[in-house]
This record gives structure tokens, sequence and C-alpha cells, in this order.
């Protein structure tokens, strides 16, 4: 395979030829993307994202709300810190 990849690089370099960029490259080695298969649905495309997917995601974008909201809180309470550190060296 890297053998027909370096191939089709060399010969997008040759003079006169357009040159290929990487995913083309890999498009002319592989083939167009393809519909997936799905058990128990067929052929066909995937869906983007299972419910499974969709609630893992709410999970990790609660989470994420979470933690932006703590370093938040801990920036405002290093700031304050450092104001009365700079208070009582004065």
């Amino acid at each position: 395979m890297h053998s027909n990849l370096k191939r089709l690089e060399a010969q997008s370099m040759e003079e006169g030829a357009t040159p290929m960029i990487e995913d083309q490259r890999f498009e002319a080695m592989l083939g167009s993307k393809k519909s997936g298969y799905i058990r128990d649905h067929g052929a066909g495309p995937k869906p983007t994202t299972s419910t499974a997917g969709q609630r893992i995601r709410a999970q990790l974008e609660k989470e994420n709300e979470e933690l932006k909201r703590q370093a938040e809180t801990n920036r405002m309470r290093w700031e304050s810190l450092e104001r009365e550190n700079s208070d009582l060296a004065s």
C-alpha cells in the first residue's frame, strides 16, 4: 500500500502533471467513500450520532461547563489571594 501511495505521489510530481493533494492520492488508491453497513438496518449511510453518543456528548458538555465554572472560581480566588498577599507585603 505504501509503495502504491509513493507511486501516485511520484506520478503527480512528474513534469506537466497536475499535482494531487494527499486526500486525492488516498482516494485514488482506496476508492471514494462508500456507504457503510449497520446491523439490523442494512446498507446505507451511517447516522452521524447514536442516541448513546448523544447522551455521552451531552454529559461531556455538562462536565466541561462545570469544569469551566470551577476554573473561573479558582481564578477569582487566586486573584483575591494575590491581592491579599500584596496588601500584607505593603
